[in-house]
């Protein structure tokens, strides 16, 4: 099995594993953007009882923006996802 990505290159399964088990050690995961050649994608897990993720927060910037201020958007983003995760694991 091999997953199709949006333009139309296709991605292996060992290849997705390795970069998703890359962005949880992280914590986050950010990409240029398959559909576009303008945006920076940047996403970071919400957890419920048992690291089970339960939602992923995303933003997407301008391309140059989004490196430009990579950090200052990967700290927000994860923060805030520490934060609902933080919420919904005490109540």
């Amino acid at each position: 099995m091999v997953f199709e990505l949006p333009d139309g290159s296709w991605l292996a399964p060992d290849e997705f594993l390795r970069q998703a088990r890359a962005a949880k050690a992280a914590g986050y995961f950010t990409f240029g953007s398959q559909v576009d050649s303008f945006t920076q994608c940047f996403a970071a897990p919400v957890y419920q009882e048992g690291e089970v993720c339960l939602a992923t927060l995303c933003l997407v910037a301008p391309k140059e923006d989004g490196l430009r201020n990579r950090e200052n958007y990967v700290q927000s983003l994860t923060r805030v996802a520490h934060d609902l995760t933080r919420r919904l694991l005490t109540g």
